[in-house]
C-alpha cells in the first residue's frame, strides 16, 4: 500500500481517536462521496435533497387552490433554491434526473398529465429548465471568482486547476466566454425552446401545430394570473397543451384516423369544434355570448371564459350519459 492508494479504507488512529472511512459525508449542506468522481457527488446530492421535492408536493396538496404565481414562488424559493444549493460546483455534470423532477413539479402546478410536452410548460409558465438555472448559478459564481483578490485561497486553487488542466475549470471558462449576462442565458433558452416548437409544428407534429395556433407568439399567457382555483387552471391548461380528453387527443393515443375521432354530433371533436362550433352546445354558447366571431384561441387565453368551458364539459358529460 502507498500513500496515494485511494482504495485504502482502513481506520486511522490519531492521539487515541479513531477515524473510520465513510462512503459519504454531508459538508456545508452538500454530499461528498469517497468515489473521487464529481458525478457521484452530484447524484448523491440530488438524492439527499429529495425531501424538498416531497415537501413541495405536500404543499401543492395542502394549498391546491393557491394561485399559479404563488405555487411558482414556492417552487423557486423553497424547493429549487434548496436543491441547487452549492450547485455552482457541479460543473457540467449530468442533471437529467433533476430535469425530470422539475418538469413533474411544473406539471403538478398546471394539473396536466405527465406526458404533456415539456416545452409547452416552459412557455406557459415562463420558467427555464434546471440546466439553464444551473448555468446561471455557475456563470455568477465564476464571474465572482475572477473578481477575487489574487491573495484569496480560491484563486490559488483555480490556478492549480488550470495548471493541471482540470476539465471542470474549462467548463466555467467556456460559460463565461459564451455569455455576457444572465439575461443572455435566459434569452437563449427561450429562443431555442420556441424554435424547437415551431420546427416540430412545421414538421407535422400535430400537438405542436395546435399549440402554435393557440399561442402564435409563444408568449407566457396572462390567463393563469386571472384564473383562480386549481380545477379552473387545469381545465384551461389541458386544452391549451393538448392534454385533454377530447376525441382528437384520445384518438391520437389509439392511432384512430382523424376523421373517425367523432364528437356526439358526428363532427371531428377537436378544440375549435368543442369550444365554438358544436351544435350540441348551442345553448351554452348563447348564454355566454360566444358566437361565430369568437375565436377558440381567445376563449383559451381569457380567464373570463373559464365558466363557459366548464359548462361545455358539463354538457358534454350529459350528452355522453
Amino acid at each position: 500500500m502507498t500513500l496515494t492508494d485511494v482504495s485504502d479504507s482502513e481506520p486511522i488512529t490519531v492521539d487515541g481517536v479513531t477515524l473510520r472511512s465513510e462512503k459519504s459525508e454531508v459538508y456545508l449542506g452538500s454530499v461528498i462521496t469517497n468515489s473521487f468522481k464529481l458525478s457521484d457527488d452530484v447524484e448523491a446530492d440530488i438524492k439527499h435533497r429529495q425531501i424538498n421535492v416531497i415537501k413541495f408536493f405536500a404543499f401543492i396538496r395542502t394549498n391546491v387552490n393557491a394561485p399559479v404565481s404563488i405555487k411558482l414562488i414556492g417552487l423557486q424559493a423553497c424547493v429549487l433554491t434548496a436543491i441547487l444549493h452549492n450547485a455552482e460546483t457541479w460543473a457540467n455534470s449530468n442533471v437529467d434526473r433533476l430535469e425530470v423532477i422539475h418538469r413533474r413539479m411544473l406539471k403538478s402546478i398546471l394539473g396536466v398529465r405527465t406526458t404533456t410536452c415539456s416545452e409547452f410548460l416552459y412557455i406557459e409558465l415562463g420558467v427555464t429548465s434546471m440546466r439553464t438555472q444551473l448555468m446561471i448559478k455557475q456563470w455568477k459564481f465564476w464571474k465572482k471568482v475572477l473578481e477575487l483578490n489574487e491573495n484569496e485561497p480560491l484563486v490559488y486553487v483555480v490556478k492549480l486547476c488550470k495548471q493541471y488542466k482540470v476539465k471542470e475549470v474549462a467548463h466555467y471558462e467556456r460559460l463565461l466566454a459564451r455569455y455576457e449576462s444572465v439575461e443572455e442565458i435566459v434569452s437563449e433558452f427561450f429562443e431555442k425552446t420556441k424554435a424547437s416548437i415551431r420546427r416540430k409544428a412545421e414538421n407535422g407534429r400535430t400537438k405542436y401545430a395546435t399549440y402554435v395556433t393557440v399561442n402564435p407568439l409563444l408568449e407566457t399567457p396572462s390567463v393563469y394570473s386571472s384564473t383562480s382555483g386549481h380545477k379552473n387552471v387545469c381545465v384551461v391548461a389541458k386544452l391549451r397543451t393538448s392534454a385533454h380528453n377530447l376525441q382528437i387527443e384520445m384518438g391520437r393515443r389509439t392511432g384512430t384516423a382523424r376523421e373517425n375521432r367523432k364528437c356526439h354530433c358526428g363532427g371531428v371533436e377537436d378544440e375549435e369544434h368543442f369550444l365554438t362550433q358544436c351544435p350540441v352546445y348551442e345553448l351554452v354558447r348563447r348564454k355566454h355570448r360566444v358566437d361565430a366571431s369568437t375565436s377558440w384561441c381567445t376563449v383559451l387565453g381569457d380567464g373570463m371564459y373559464v365558466e363557459y368551458i366548464k359548462e361545455l364539459y358539463e354538457a358534454r358529460n350529459d350528452a355522453s350519459g
